[in-house]
């Protein structure tokens, strides 16, 4: 899917001397294949826990397993979500670590239940480390440098990545836009 979306932006992009609202259309089915894309790769991730693994499924038919010897650390922490006033809203949060302390899988309590995440760490026959007291992702990042995402370790960079990519695709559909045809 991830190659037709390309292919269809550059046909956009090289315009072809087509009419504006031709050119619109385009753009906007363009804009919701790729939102698509984005929504069904993040929600349809599935685990399989087993005694001795773990396999983690995607929605376009990959897999990636993980033997139980290279799973150091299962962490739940509970983990601020806004700000770490000490009245702000928290949620527990699993971290399960490989050897190289990179994440395995990330559980939030946004969708998981804190018994699901105990569940899991009982299923791998891990040891389950629960940090004391409420962290924030700044905490999380000292502590375990390589165990969150990008948006949560480095939100500055990824925010200047998005606004410039946002600021390259309005350059593009103004000039689209704007050319004679």
């Amino acid at each position: 899917m991830l190659p037709a979306i390309l292919i269809l932006a550059l046909l956009i992009y090289w315009r072809f001397d087509q009419p504006m609202l031709v050119y619109i259309a385009e753009m906007i089915i363009l804009l919701v294949l790729i939102t698509a894309y984005v929504l069904l790769y993040f929600r349809n991730v599935r685990y399989v826990a087993e005694p001795r693994s773990l396999t983690i499924h995607t929605t376009f038919g990959m897999s990636h397993t993980v033997a139980q010897h290279h799973l150091a650390q299962a962490i739940l922490i509970e983990n601020y979500v806004t700000s770490t006033a000490p009245n702000a809203p928290s949620v527990p949060r699993l971290l399960l670590l490989d050897d190289e302390g990179s994440a395995v899988l990330r559980w939030s309590g946004h969708v998981w239940m804190e018994g699901q995440m105990r569940a899991l760490v009982a299923t791998l026959d891990m040891e389950l480390i629960v940090i004391p007291g409420r962290l924030g992702s700044g905490d999380i990042h000292r502590r375990y440098p390589r165990a969150l995402g990008m948006w949560e370790s480095h939100p500055l960079a990824v925010a200047i990545t998005l606004i410039a990519g946002l600021a390259v695709v309005s350059i593009t559909v103004l000039s689209g836009l704007l050319s004679t045809h």
